[in-house]
């Protein structure tokens, strides 16, 4: 409110100077006017006031331009900054570094990271001049953002070369791009750049690195740039958590996954939780996963889809279909869309349960939810019905794989065969296994053990 109310006494002021007296009012008064707008984020007041500039016959040149390229960055309007950019020329304006990097920071906003790198190549040749630091550190945040990461890669190289050293802000975009595309040991080499760079880690290098470690399944590595961070007096937040959390689910330590959610328990948000409910699934800890799903609320957390399915699985693992079917409506009546894992592991656990009905009439409602059945849901759904001797079902269910092209497994053949035995029908089951032994040479043997141990 404090800055709202500055940019807009700042625009006041100009204007009434603007009615006392065109010639009082000069560039550089606009220029302020426009760059506190740019600093409190009003971006429409700050346009509105260069607007302005030529009605009250003040003609704006680079600085305003700059002034008003800033505006736009800092209100994310990427395609405005575009637009100010390529009129610069036709204005008889040349354009400064100042405009390149405000151009190419409003272009990371919009992804458009392809346009900013030509820009950025355009400014020794066209706007003869060269780029900085700050150049740089835009275009790899472009690029991060973008999923661009061998870019940002060999920006980051080429930087040391151009005698321009890479700073905190360009370590950590490069360290964030390499750790979306899961490239941890990129990630771990950028990171170990910092102390010859002389440069200290701050809460996002170890974060971003804690979460490419996560990624690429070096949990232990992860688990130490947390200690790290305690040594280093950096104070760890949700983000550094969540990386944590993940990170002990991955090493099926669920253990250390609750411990690690404790200590977060001030800023410990959704990712935090789920990754926690994760590890717990993993465990088959289902008392454990929903004590921490009922204790949500209290902490001011929404479950989503993620929260409700790690649930469901975790009841399903440890064989409370009852348990899972009720978290199933507690996530409808919480007006959340479940997803093909939600079904999954509800079919899985109604097929441990004997709930055949219930498994099918799941199995069915998916695609009228437009979810489309994976391999397992119909694995699930042929085994609760072959456990049932519904032959006929399962057949069904089993010859619906090549409609939703979905190519059957030794699961598939060897649940299907084996309701097909149940219900004495020895001739399909002998042509499902024609078919496997068509398609999996290799594996048939598997399947026709199957068969000749229940003749």
């Amino acid at each position: 409110m404090g800055q709202r109310a500055g940019a807009m006494q700042v625009g006041s002021t100009c204007m009434l100077r603007q009615n006392a007296s065109k010639s009082a009012v000069d560039e550089r008064q606009y220029i302020l006017g426009i760059s506190d707008c740019a600093r409190a984020r009003q971006w429409q007041a700050g346009l509105g006031l260069f607007f302005s500039m030529r009605r009250m016959e003040v003609n704006p040149k680079v600085n305003s331009y700059n002034a008003a390229l800033s505006c736009c960055h800092r209100g994310s309007q990427w395609q405005l900054a575009w637009e100010f950019f390529e009129s610069m020329p036709s204005r008889m304006i040349t354009p400064t570094v100042v405009s390149y990097n405000s151009t190419i920071s409003s272009l990371g906003f919009g992804t458009y990271w392809a346009w900013a790198l030509q820009i950025f190549r355009d400014m020794p040749s066209l706007g003869r001049v060269m780029p900085n630091v700050i150049s740089y550190s835009a275009l790899i945040s472009s690029c991060e953002k973008g999923a661009q990461w061998q870019t940002a890669l060999e920006l980051w190289q080429e930087m040391p070369k151009k005698q321009i050293a890479p700073n905190l802000y360009t370590h950590n975009s490069t360290i964030s791009s390499c750790e979306k595309a899961s490239e941890w040991q990129l990630a771990l080499r950028i990171f170990g750049n910092l102390p010859t760079a002389t440069i200290k880690p701050d809460v996002i290098s170890c974060s971003a690195m804690m979460s490419a470690c996560e990624k690429g399944g070096q949990w232990q590595q992860s688990l130490k740039l947390l200690q790290m961070m305690q040594l280093l007096n950096i104070s760890p937040n949700a983000y550094s958590y969540s990386a944590g959390i993940s990170s002990c689910e991955k090493g099926s330590q669920w253990q250390r996954a609750c411990v690690l959610l404790e200590e977060a328990f001030l800023f410990a948000d959704l990712l935090c939780h789920n990754g926690a409910l994760s590890a717990l699934e993993k465990a088959a800890l289902w008392a454990t996963a929903l004590h921490l799903w009922h204790q949500m609320p209290d902490a001011r957390i929404v479950a989503d889809v993620y929260s409700y399915s790690a649930v469901i699985s975790s009841c399903e693992k440890g064989g409370e279909s009852r348990l899972a079917l009720d978290v199933f409506q507690a996530m409808l009546r919480a007006s959340i869309t479940p997803n093909v894992v939600s079904y999954s592991a509800l079919i899985s656990s109604c097929e441990k349960g004997a709930q055949w009905q219930t498994a099918l009439e799941l199995w069915q409602e998916m695609p009228q939810k437009q979810i489309a059945p994976n391999l397992y849901t119909h694995n699930s759904t042929i085994s609760s019905c072959e456990k049932a001797s519904e032959w006929q079902l399962a057949l069904r269910i089993f010859g619906n794989l090549p409609t939703a092209t979905i190519k059957p497994d030794v699961i598939s053949f060897s649940a299907t065969i084996s309701a097909c035995e149940k219900g004495g029908q020895w001739q399909p089951a002998l042509s499902l296994l024609q078919q496997w032994r068509a398609e999996r040479p290799a594996a048939q043997l598997q399947v026709k053990n199957t068969v000749d141990d229940r003749r």
